[in-house]
């Protein structure tokens, strides 16, 4: 972690999370190799298919 910029997930910084357009973006409290098993992260990514916004 401590070779990356600013706030990070351990493997990516949020900062490189971004793209020009995008319609909205999220930082959520778990390391990245936990993504695809994390409940708040499952709920916000089937938000966002649903209704382009993670709220």
């Amino acid at each position: 972690m401590f070779l990356l910029p600013g706030p990070n997930d351990g493997r990516v910084s949020v900062e490189n999370t971004k793209l020009d357009g995008m319609t909205d973006h999220i930082v959520i409290g778990t390391a990245h190799a936990f993504l695809p098993t994390d409940p708040q992260a499952i709920a916000l990514a089937i938000a966002f298919l649903r209704n382009g916004r993670f709220a």
